[in-house]
């Protein structure tokens, strides 16, 4: 089941991501999409949408990252880093070991498994996107993300960059906020208060604005789309 939408404005950000957030203005902005297991996937589907890379919901971004693991493990396919400090292996190697946080007795770690437990997004138990999984989502929309960590009292860590594999290009780059314990936030570009960008959300396209305040709100609904998903 996909996330609900807000019914008025997703608030920019807060604590702990105050100090991250002043850092980064006036190009960058943090949204909050909510927390829970789905924070991740909804951020990226957020910041995808805002930047003209995908028209999806953060539920449909988590089943088309899935799908798209099960036709390379299908696949036989070979994970090899970008940046050439890692070491090249199986995708069913990455993912088993990936799974071992889900692997208690008498369960054993395997790539199945890491796909089954990944693909559960519902609002009640979803499992939170890994390094993994956002890998994964950098080699299927061809994007770095780059990924901003502050720790629980809002002191900003050491940035990450998330890279798809050798064998696919970078066409755009995407941003993202974590809180030590997971909950992620989107990182959009800073836009002037009123400027207007369109939002999938529950296989709806809305018009959406910045607010004064630093916040998204929603306009008027335009209708329908069609669904944008993204391929490989």
């Amino acid at each position: 089941v996909p996330p609900k939408p807000p019914e008025g404005e997703i608030l920019e950000h807060e604590i702990p991501f105050r100090a991250l957030a002043q850092r980064l203005r006036p190009r960058w902005r943090i949204i909050s999409v909510g927390g829970g297991g789905q924070s991740g996937t909804s951020s990226l589907a957020l910041a995808g949408c805002i930047a003209g890379l995908l028209q999806c919901t953060g539920a449909q971004l988590r089943r088309a990252v899935c799908d798209y693991a099960h036709s390379l493990l299908d696949a036989k396919y070979v994970w090899t880093p970008s940046d050439t400090r890692g070491d090249e292996l199986t995708l069913d190697q990455m993912l088993c070991a990936a799974s071992a946080r889900f692997a208690e007795p008498p369960l054993q770690p395997t790539a199945l498994l890491w796909l089954r437990r990944m693909r559960v997004g519902n609002e009640e138990a979803a499992t939170p996107v890994d390094d993994a999984f956002l890998s994964l989502a950098a080699d299927l929309l061809e994007a770095e993300i780059r990924r901003y960590s502050v720790s629980s009292d809002g002191t900003v860590q050491q940035a990450s960059l998330i890279r798809p594999s050798s064998t696919r290009p970078v066409r755009s780059m995407l941003a993202l906020a974590r809180e030590a314990g997971g909950r992620y936030c989107a990182v959009v570009p800073g836009c002037e208060a009123g400027e207007e960008f369109m939002v999938l959300t529950n296989g709806e396209l809305r018009a959406a604005h910045w607010t004064t305040s630093g916040g998204i709100a929603y306009t008027a609904a335009t209708g329908a789309p069609s669904e944008n998903t993204p391929n490989d």
